[in-house]
């Protein structure tokens, strides 16, 4: 079991609304000006064996990835077109769980992500993944995040 690292001041609750509502909280930090996604495991998130289930370690790389690829891009939409996981070691109820990413390439079409979910000094997860940069002619989608999300 790790500590939960979301009480000190740099954590903020990320978003409690749709999905991430229902599996939330989600904290987020971006003090070391980089995104860093985190929660702390429950029991509502392990599957039969008593291990968090993957798809929420999934869910969680899915959306820091994600997330900051929309931040580098000032808001504009993206989707994920594939995400690659592999999953290096279990992570319990009770583990302070952290996701980051890192931008590999930035094409005018498509950009290629790599995550990392990690408990401490355990690296839990990896994810390469590729997302389709979308039209946002009226700008519209880019100011809604922008106004929810860029602080």
């Amino acid at each position: 079991m790790t500590q939960n690292s979301a009480q000190t001041p740099d954590w903020q609750l990320h978003d409690d609304e749709g999905f991430l509502g229902l599996i939330g909280p989600v904290w987020e930090d971006r003090a070391a000006d980089q995104l860093v996604l985190a929660f702390t495991a429950e029991d509502k998130h392990s599957n039969q064996r008593g291990t968090v289930q993957g798809g929420m370690l999934m869910t969680l790389a899915d959306r820091v990835m994600g997330h900051a690829l929309r931040l580098h891009l000032e808001g504009e939409p993206v989707a994920t077109i594939q995400l690659d996981t592999h999953f290096l070691e279990a992570a319990w109820a009770g583990d302070w769980i952290e996701a980051r990413a890192r931008l590999t390439r930035v094409t005018r079409s498509v950009v290629f992500i790599e995550g990392v979910l990690d408990s401490g000094d355990r690296r839990l997860m990896q994810a390469n993944g590729v997302w389709k940069r979308l039209r946002d002619d009226d700008g519209k989608a880019s100011a809604r995040f922008q106004a929810r999300f860029m602080r």
